[in-house]
């Protein structure tokens, strides 16, 4: 019996293997380690305000970056992988390209209007979001090209290039803070999308090659309409934990406070980072296997489970050291966050045990619609929860409010998601 589940278990190693599902997460992986490698060095090069002010313009540019490419990505994800005529497949990158540059062009000039007559409750945050407009623009097109490479399930060739995006990213990021301070940062992140576009374009060369059949008026309709009902959901999904930082500086008017608060929020991407590399390798296989109700059923209640139950051991592990771990990455001066950092790992468990599993198969398997209502309950919950909490509580309780956004939409996500696939095997 034993020897009969090793060769199961070497069967399915090798199997993810040869998938490319060790790239993804090793990548993945690093790619995090990484990024919060910069996270936790950045705040030792700037001024406590300084990186107040830079997480405060983050998220005013986040706003933008939530809406960047009308969600065409994901588009191009999703139906490049159903199409099986190269040329038509092409055509549909190529439209999902188009039309999300396009977009994000008249967005930039709206966002311009809309930057210069705002208040901004931080010293300096408005000069540095201006800064920001043009990153969005090289974002969606970085995004679209790497999730062209994810359609042709070219995954060590996706990896390399999140690799190489990251180190390009964070290198930078390091050198022109010590150089030339916060707006060396801004810089940094303008350097590294040129070079890796033009890598992706390499990695994908024989897959945009001019000859293409541009998509008829009835597919176009059916990519713009699934695009906007996920970028609706994206939106009002990302944009909780972006108004929990708007919030928070518009209540306490503090960029300390604000810090303190990005840095917590460092221990969110650490929970999220392995769900993540989890959903880009198999969002693509549940877009393939769409219309195989068994199939998807048996695989979400696997993957929903793992995830489960290594979201729990690793949730716990960071709130029993997270002192230690904030003492040493971040020093003395953001001890006084720590209270924070535990109340935003519950939401983290809220978010990655509960939620993301079943929000991302969701949207791949039709229920787009619902997952926009969801989401826009959940702003609406967590809007009411923290005006509640800083008016009543104070900011011993910053956290709270995504605590129970989380949880009531995970929940409702969760339920839908086993009785939609269950109801399928019927």
């Amino acid at each position: 019996m034993a020897d009969k589940l090793g060769s199961i278990k070497n069967e399915l190693i090798t199997k993810l293997k040869g998938k490319g599902f060790v790239e993804i997460i090793f990548s993945t992986t690093l790619v995090k380690a990484i990024m919060f490698l910069s996270a936790m060095f950045l705040p030792r090069f700037l001024t406590k305000p300084d990186y107040g002010s830079l997480s405060y313009a983050e998220t005013m540019v986040n706003y933008y970056l939530l809406l960047s490419g009308l969600g065409m990505n994901q588009a191009a994800l999703k139906f490049c992988v159903a199409e099986k005529d190269p040329e038509k497949k092409k055509g549909i990158f190529g439209a999902t390209l188009a039309i999300g540059t396009l977009f994000n062009l008249v967005a930039a000039a709206v966002f311009i209007v809309i930057i210069y007559f705002t208040r901004f409750d931080i010293p300096d945050s408005r000069r540095l979001t201006f800064s920001m407009v043009g990153i969005p623009f090289f974002s969606f097109i970085f995004q679209d090209f790497q999730f062209y490479l994810r359609a042709h399930f070219m995954n060590r060739k996706y990896s390399i290039v999140s690799l190489v995006y990251t180190i390009l990213y964070v290198s930078a990021q390091i050198l022109l803070a010590i150089l030339v301070g916060v707006y060396g940062v801004v810089f940094a992140r303008y350097f590294a999308y040129p070079i890796c576009i033009g890598l992706c374009i390499y990695f994908a060369r024989e897959f945009v090659s001019i000859k293409f059949k541009w998509p008829s008026k009835a597919m176009i309709k059916k990519i713009i309409v699934f695009s906007i009902a996920l970028l609706m959901g994206s939106f009002f999904s990302q944009m909780v934990l972006n108004n929990e930082s708007l919030f928070i500086g518009r209540y306490f008017k503090d960029s300390e406070v604000v810090a303190n608060f990005k840095v917590a929020t460092c221990f969110i991407q650490i929970c999220v980072f392995f769900v993540d590399a989890v959903a880009v390798f198999i969002i693509p296989y549940f877009a393939k296997n769409s219309n195989n109700p068994k199939w998807l059923y048996t695989n979400f209640k696997k993957i929903y489970f793992y995830i489960m139950i290594f979201m729990t051991v690793v949730i716990l592990f960071l709130m029993l050291t997270s002192k230690w771990i904030v003492l040493l990455v971040w020093g003395e001066n953001y001890l006084s966050g720590v209270k924070m950092v535990r109340m935003l790992l519950i939401a983290a468990w809220c978010q990655t045990a509960l939620r993301a599993i079943p929000m991302h198969v969701l949207a791949f398997v039709g229920e787009e619609k619902y997952l926009v209502v969801v989401h826009i309950l959940t702003c609406v919950v967590h809007a009411v929860t923290d005006y509640f909490i800083f008016n009543n509580l104070g900011g011993d309780f910053i956290g709270a409010g995504l605590i129970v956004a989380y949880f009531v939409s995970g929940l409702g996500m969760t339920i839908k998601a086993w009785h939609k696939l269950y109801r399928g095997i019927k």
